[in-house]
């Protein structure tokens, strides 16, 4: 058996499996240390569009450690590797569902058109989801915020033919309007909600008020005096401590005792039983743990083969996909979709305006920060150097103030204009 991943962190997962078993004598991994979401796919299965894609790579992607001639020889290696597989091996194919893996497997499998050899698909994600799948929880959305843009762009587009509103609507809508300000009661809960023709008369309406007696006055101190004493501040987050106050934790804390073995299980038995509640959907292969992967493995054996029907459908939609330019891929509605580079863009200027909202003052941003809150926040396989990219282009568009230098990621800071 022949296994073809699309990723060193799967590839890896799966040679401990296989070393685990016993048979990584017998079963040899082939991987591509690529990301085949983001830059140019047209005509990758010939010279020119390897050459295309490279020289896209090295033009607009950083290579803080010298590493893209390595790359183009590891590329060409699997290629070779993949196009040598001997006629009688059968070849296993692991993809999810995202555009990453979902366009590899294509490019593979065109690869292998000519190869007589029997050829298994294992998606992660559908597996994964069929064995380990707990209760379902229905999500409903409270903000529209909480939509990640290419599921908001969705929305959009399927709304673009739905009707106006017609006039009875309309009048319906403002009838409830008028009934729910007539009838709603509203406690001010901040002085600043309040409009300043009702704030000039709150304040005409108090000129004669009393001031505040002396017994009054020592009745607010004390209160005062006794909150200031009790209210304990609840930390919810180790990034709300301040550096001088993280030290001081940090020291008085060096001479803590470790984890006792009972401790230690107590906290494993309360992940299982979370892990054990909440449903996960696999984006990407390199998510699952061996052991999880194992039983994939083993549940996956007797899966029949790939028709020549169906093989022939997926070169087909390779030849269509690699007949498109754009450099970035998202994986929607079970399909790959071509999107404009620049489609994160709002995404990537949001998450800053939330980290900046989060500082008290609108200070620089370490540029990892940014793109590790983007890639956390994001349901799609992109990579933080595609991110990274789009980050100085926005940059060079004048989005986002610089300082450092741009030789690579962890070496400049931003903030929005």
């Amino acid at each position: 058996m022949i296994h073809i991943l699309l990723g060193a962190s799967p590839s890896g997962s799966l040679k401990m499996v296989l070393r685990d078993l016993d048979v990584e004598k017998k079963e040899r991994v082939i991987s591509f240390w690529e990301t085949f979401s983001v830059g140019p796919i047209w005509r990758l299965h010939e010279d020119i569009g390897k050459e295309a894609r490279f020289n896209w790579k090295k033009n607009n992607l950083t290579d803080a450690y010298n590493e893209f001639h390595e790359y183009e020889q590891n590329f060409q290696k699997t290629v070779n590797e993949i196009t040598a597989i001997p006629e009688g091996s059968p070849i296993m194919i692991w993809i999810s569902d995202n555009a990453h893996e979902q366009t590899g497997m294509l490019f593979v499998l065109y690869l292998l058109k000519n190869k007589n050899n029997d050829i298994f698909l294992i998606n992660t994600t559908k597996v994964y989801g069929e064995l380990f799948k707990k209760r379902k929880e229905k999500y409903t959305v409270l903000d529209t915020g909480e939509i990640p843009p290419e599921k908001l762009r969705f929305i959009y587009e399927q709304s673009k033919n739905e009707p106006p509103l017609s006039q009875h609507e309309r009048e319906n809508f403002e009838k409830e309007w008028l009934a729910l300000a007539n009838t709603r009661e509203y406690t001010v809960l901040d002085t600043g909600e309040i409009p300043p023709e009702k704030l000039r008369f709150i304040y005409e309406q108090s000129k004669n008020e009393p001031p505040l007696s002396q017994h009054e006055r020592e009745n607010f101190e004390k209160e005062w005096l006794a909150l200031a004493n009790t209210r304990e501040y609840t930390v919810l987050d180790t990034g709300e401590i301040p550096p001088e106050k993280l030290r001081f934790i940090y020291e008085q804390s060096k001479n803590e005792p470790p984890l006792s073995q009972h401790e230690r299980e107590n906290f494993e038995k309360e992940w299982l039983a979370l892990a054990n509640t909440r449903e996960y959907t696999v984006l990407d292969t390199g998510e699952i743990p061996p052991e999880k992967l194992r039983f994939i493995y083993e549940q996956s054996k007797n899966e029949p083969p790939l028709s020549q029907h169906e093989r022939e459908n997926f070169e087909k939609e390779w030849l269509a996909l690699a007949n498109t330019r754009e450099v970035l891929r998202i994986w929607q509605n079970r399909t790959i979709h071509s999107v404009s580079e620049d489609y994160y863009d709002l995404f990537i200027i949001n998450r800053a305006k939330k980290l900046h909202n989060e500082m008290k003052t609108k200070d620089f941003i370490k540029s990892v920060r940014l793109i590790g809150e983007v890639l956390g926040h994001l349901d799609q396989y992109v990579g933080d150097e595609f991110l990274e990219y789009r980050l100085r282009k926005l940059i060079e568009k004048r989005a986002f103030e610089m300082e450092g230098s741009l030789e690579a990621m962890a070496f400049y800071s931003v903030k929005l204009r």
